[in-house]
């Protein structure tokens, strides 16, 4: 009121404005969650080196350059993931997470992939031991395991984690905040399994300021499931060398 301005209507329509934020911001993730499985599809695509999908990729290519609506980024997305899916011959695999061994050579645990200069964790095959046990005493130490390895989640949720639906619920939670939508976390749910996507997005979080895209990047992930060619273990593995090299360095 000191300068001659009433901001008293603003304060009545707080709630309408908040939720009107709150839509944009949705619908803002929904977009960037869009433009990154065109992104991704397109790479499929490319990698066939196919002529008959030459105009799919370079309208793939403009849409991504330009500002689409939500709508035709959909039925672009849909478009490009179902003649992705049809020539490449993915099938839905659902892998669980079993028994974590980190033991064993390096040169079949662990593999680093470069992207866009971003020093990101990979696997290429699916690993024999990646599932969760159903030995009650066998799925404690696992999940120990990655709670020693994954460390950075409890700066967000301190309250100790004692099983797995815990561990789940809580990356369900984180995802959003780390650039994951929902729907990309949901869908690793059902084709990698619920422990196996929880590790993948802790995983993710430990290595957050090396990857551009978390939800890109789980996508892929994903897809890497569908192909039965993904296992955690790597992810982990490569984090638990990391630690161990950091705390070399710290005490020399």
């Amino acid at each position: 009121m000191a300068f001659g301005f009433d901001l008293s209507p603003l304060n009545g329509h707080a709630d309408q404005i908040f939720l009107t934020a709150e839509r944009a911001t949705r619908r803002a993730e929904r977009i960037r969650t869009l433009r990154d499985r065109i992104a991704l599809a397109r790479q499929q695509l490319i990698a066939l080196n196919d002529s008959r999908f030459t105009a799919l990729i370079e309208n793939a290519r403009l849409i991504l350059r330009r500002k689409s609506s939500e709508q035709s980024l959909h039925k672009l997305t849909q478009e490009m993931e179902d003649t992705a899916d049809q020539n490449t011959g993915n099938a839905i695999h659902q892998p669980e997470l079993r028994t974590i061994q980190l033991s064993g050579p390096d040169n079949q645990n662990e593999r680093h992939i470069q992207d866009s200069s971003e020093s990101k964790f990979d696997s290429e095959e699916q690993a024999s031991d990646s599932q969760i046990p159903a030995d009650k005493k066998n799925d404690d130490a696992n999940l120990h395991i990655v709670l020693d390895i994954c460390t950075e989640f409890q700066d967000y949720y301190p309250k100790p984690i004692t099983g797995w639906a815990e561990l789940v619920t809580v990356a369900e939670k984180l995802s959003p905040m780390i650039g994951i939508d929902p729907p990309v976390f949901n869908e690793a749910r059902v084709r990698m399994g619920a422990a196996t996507a929880a590790i993948s997005v802790l995983c993710i979080l430990e290595r957050l300021q090396d990857i551009r895209s978390p939800g890109a990047y789980l996508r892929k992930l994903t897809q890497k499931a569908q192909k039965g060619t993904f296992s955690c273990i790597p992810m982990l593995k490569a984090l638990e060398n990391k630690g161990k090299s950091e705390n070399c360095q710290l005490t020399t």
